[in-house]
C-alpha cells in the first residue's frame, strides 16, 4: 500500500506539466523585455520556440502613437517589423499577436525603453520574463501539492480509522 504520503507524491508526480504538453512560446525578443536602449532600434523581432504561420507586430510610444514602418513579416520561427524612423527617448511597447502551425493564438507586449528616461516607481511596469512565469507556475504547483498533503493528513488526523 502507498500511503498517505506516496499517494499525494504520485498525484504531484503525475500532474507536474512538462514540457511535451506544452504549446509553442516565446523564445528570444529583440531589444530584449524591459531593455534600456541607448539608440533606438531599426526594428523589433520576436523569436518563437515553434515555427508561426501569421502574425501581427505594432510598435507604439507611451502616448499611443504608432511607430511602425512596413508590413510585419513571418518567416519560420520569427515574427518582425521596422521601426520608424525618429523614434525619441521614452518608453515604448510592441504589442504582438501570432498563431502557430498548430493552430495556438500568442499575444503579447514586449516593452523598453530608449534613452535615458527616469522611473516612475510603478511596479506594474516591471517585466515578467518567460522564465519568471515557469518559476512562479512551478511555485504554485508545489503550494498546491503541499496543501494537498496538509490537508490530507489533517483529515487523516480527524478521522479514526475503525477497529477491526
Amino acid at each position: 500500500m502507498l500511503g498517505l504520503a506516496g499517494l499525494c507524491l504520485l498525484v504531484v508526480t503525475v500532474a507536474w506539466p512538462s514540457g511535451a504538453w506544452a504549446h509553442g512560446g516565446v523564445a528570444a525578443t529583440t531589444p530584449a523585455a524591459g531593455a534600456r536602449l541607448a539608440d533606438a532600434p531599426a526594428r523589433v523581432r520576436i523569436e518563437f520556440t515553434t515555427p508561426i504561420r501569421s502574425g501581427a507586430l505594432v510598435l507604439s510610444d507611451a502616448s499611443g502613437k504608432h511607430w511602425s514602418r512596413g508590413e510585419a513579416r513571418v518567416e519560420g520561427v520569427l515574427l518582425e517589423r521596422a521601426a520608424g524612423a525618429g523614434l525619441a527617448d521614452g518608453d515604448y511597447q510592441a504589442r504582438w499577436s501570432a498563431v502557430t502551425d498548430d493552430g495556438t493564438p500568442l499575444d503579447g507586449v514586449l516593452r523598453f525603453r530608449i534613452g535615458v528616461v527616469p522611473d516612475d516607481g510603478n511596479p506594474f511596469d516591471d517585466v515578467i520574463t518567460a522564465h519568471g512565469i515557469i518559476q512562479l507556475r512551478n511555485a504554485a504547483i508545489v503550494g498546491v501539492g503541499l496543501l494537498t498533503l496538509v490537508t490530507a493528513a489533517a483529515l487523516a488526523g480527524t478521522y479514526p480509522r475503525p477497529r477491526r
